[in-house]
């Protein structure tokens, strides 16, 4: 939740968040309907509206802006920009009224970060990832963990962690196809440009995602302007993403749109184990 703690760093908090999901799948496993959705989130900026916003970071928080109830570690960790001083709050979710005012009580984020696959019929949850993709990132791509194009004069590298204050690894995209008989689920990223890719594996309860591997094209030292006109940037801003699987004529392949980078990338799924 910051980018001011020196990189990656996971730590446990008693906060919520909305699940604001950005994109949905819906797919058909063992004759039952679910529905997956990307818990990527979202703020409201209304300029014209009396100029209405409904978060900001928690440093910005006054202590008279917070609840007498508020967990007293969690006070203290709202004004520590290397803990949740950095990250973005709601500032209509979880408040009280305290003498006639509208207190912070529970803090709340935005967007899961992950996940969610959900019975077709009741919406009930059934499995999330929650900071599975992380936690993966962090494993195989440190040093461009949560980037984004900040400035364009920085480096992928020099921008890592932006996105960790607000939406994580911003996944803006899901697409689900099989290859080689597996069900497949291809999570793409606003930001990053990192491709994620789980294996759906059919279960009783709810088909459960176990993770294959991630991809990411581009360079990570060099300027976002200087990829750019190297045509390096990689898949920069995913928008769209379709797969041609095992049933289609110009099988497992996967087409990636990226607003950012104003590219369309063709791959070919391959398994190379």
């Amino acid at each position: 939740a910051s980018q001011s703690d020196n990189g990656p760093r996971f730590e446990n908090y008693r906060i919520r968040s909305a699940y604001m999901p950005g994109s949905v799948q819906w797919i058909t496993s063992n004759d039952t309907d679910y529905l997956i959705t990307v818990d990527k989130g979202v703020f409201s900026d209304k300029p014209g509206y009396d100029n209405f916003v409904d978060y900001k970071r928690g440093s910005d928080f006054g202590l008279n802006e917070l609840s007498q109830d508020l967990d007293a570690s969690l006070v203290a960790k709202l004004g520590d920009n290397t803990r949740l001083g950095d990250a973005y709050i709601s500032t209509v979710d979880g408040t009280k009224e305290e003498s006639t005012l509208e207190k912070l009580l529970n803090i709340t984020m935005f967007g899961g970060r992950g996940i969610s696959i959900r019975d077709g019929q009741t919406l009930e949850l059934r499995t999330a990832l929650v900071d599975n993709l992380e936690r993966k990132a962090q494993d195989l791509y440190s040093s461009v963990f949560n980037t984004d194009m900040v400035n364009m004069n920085d480096s992928p590298q020099a921008n890592a962690d932006a996105t960790s204050p607000t939406f994580g690894p911003n996944i803006g995209y899901i697409e689900t196809g099989f290859f080689e008989g597996k069900k497949l689920m291809f999570l793409g990223s606003r930001s990053s440009g990192m491709i994620y890719i789980y294996v759906l594996v059919p279960s009783i309860d709810c088909p459960q995602p176990y993770f294959h591997s991630i991809y990411r094209r581009g360079g990570t030292v060099q300027s976002w302007a200087t990829l750019y006109q190297n045509n390096n940037i990689g898949d920069l801003g995913i928008s769209s993403m379709l797969y041609l699987d095992d049933s289609a004529d110009h099988n497992n392949l996967l087409f990636v749109a990226s607003a950012t980078a104003n590219s369309l990338s063709i791959y070919r799924v391959t398994d190379e184990n």
